[in-house]
């Protein structure tokens, strides 16, 4: 997220010379944010579907109970 946070601002660099107005640094703050928000919803939506999907081949669904 820093690394393309960084890379966006040299991009921007390289196009336009030096001219980042002072305000940018808050923005390249607020893009890390944003990507760091979206990696931790991606790996948190990626954790539950696998623990989803081992509970269904383990069996720890309660409807697959055998009664003895």
């Amino acid at each position: 997220m820093e690394k393309a946070a960084y890379c966006y601002a040299s991009e921007y660099n390289a196009r336009f010379g030096e001219r980042i107005h002072t305000g940018f640094k808050f923005a390249q703050f607020q893009i890390a944010i944003l990507f760091e928000e979206v990696y931790e919803y991606e790996t948190a939506t990626r954790d539950r579907d696998l623990e989803k999907k081992d509970s269904s081949l383990t069996g720890d669904d309660e409807s697959l109970d055998l009664v003895s």
